[in-house]
């Protein structure tokens, strides 16, 4: 964002101070080297300075309120992310939790919270990756974004002849699609007994389940909805003409070159680098240095996942024979 806006602020500011050198040195005067224009240091290009003001306010506000809408969007995309998160992965743990008790054997259960696992794991990294796609312009070419979103693959989970549905849906259907696999799996523990838990418990983590497609879902929403273009256009079109404004009008209200290119700098800098940063505010998620990291955000729902398949992860703590012994105290 500085980069860019310093090659952008710079060059106007070398032409604020060079058009007031040329002013005090009387090149436009009446026989300079352009007289014809007929104007000197004393010369007022306006009356008054209030339609100078008028468009900096104006250029102003407009960017400051698309930066602002940004940084909404940006801060309401990623809370979404995070409360889908957390709610598959209160699924998972809520899962992982009701079959530990079951009367079943142990290689059952270990297969089936294994199966589970890996299936949360590639729900929460394919709706990361359908975001990605839709935040990126790369989208709209019907191209895919590459973005490195890691899911757990654990030996004996699933047979490839079972993924080959997966592998051949539409980008925008296998996050439902794996969404239906996990809660038909669900069923199936409740029926094999894997899952002893009362009924009426059980649909508690369809609800965590749910819960998570309607935030992910309001996530996509704000990725299908992109930023008004024609908003940005007119900021983008205000930002320009200042740009060509800027070195005519500043320096007649300066007394040095100096001044001229240090208040042109940092007014173009200020403007230019805010409507940098609200156009990388407005597509949050994706690949860029601005941008929500996805893959670091992947890792960190897998090794929470991971931790919930560790065999004392659902035995609670034991009171020591001392904390009982203060405890009767």
């Amino acid at each position: 964002v500085i980069s860019y806006g310093l090659s952008i602020a710079f060059p106007v500011a070398i032409m604020s101070a060079a058009m007031k050198f040329s002013v005090r040195q009387g090149a436009f005067a009446e026989g300079g080297a352009l007289g014809f224009v007929a104007w000197d240091e004393d010369s007022m290009l306006l009356l008054n300075n209030a339609p100078w003001n008028g468009l900096v306010t104006l250029v102003s506000f407009l960017t400051v309120f698309r930066t602002s809408q940004a940084y909404s969007r940006f801060e309401e995309a990623v809370s979404h992310c995070y409360s889908m998160r957390s709610q598959w992965l209160d699924a998972a743990n809520g899962v992982c939790a009701f079959c530990e008790h079951s009367m079943v054997d142990r290689k059952a259960k270990t297969m089936f919270k294994r199966r589970i696992i890996r299936l949360f794991s590639l729900l929460h990294g394919l709706a990361l990756q359908d975001l990605a796609n839709w935040n990126s312009s790369a989208a709209e070419e019907g191209a895919s974004v590459d973005v490195d979103i890691p899911v757990i693959d654990l030996p004996g989970s699933f047979e490839e002849k079972d993924l080959k549905l997966l592998k051949d849906s539409e980008a925008d259907e296998r996050v439902g699609l794996v969404q239906s696999w996990i809660q038909v799996l669900i069923v199936k523990g409740m029926k094999e007994d894997i899952l002893s838990t009362p009924p009426p418990i059980i649909t508690r983590l369809y609800q965590q389940i749910g819960d998570g497609m309607v935030e992910f879902t309001a996530a996509l929403r704000l990725a299908h909805i992109p930023f008004p273009f024609p908003y940005s256009q007119v900021c983008q079109l205000m930002l320009i003409l200042h740009w060509f404004c800027t070195p005519v009008i500043i320096q007649n209200y300066c007394s040095t070159e100096m001044w001229a290119f240090s208040f042109s700098f940092i007014m173009v800098l200020t403007l230019w680098c805010l409507d940098a940063i609200a156009t990388d505010l407005e597509a949050p998620l994706g690949n860029g240095s601005n941008k929500v990291n996805l893959s670091q955000m992947q890792r960190a729902f897998d090794e929470e996942l991971l931790v919930l398949l560790e065999p004392t992860a659902h035995l609670p703590p034991r009171e020591s024979d001392a904390g009982q012994e203060a405890a009767t105290l």
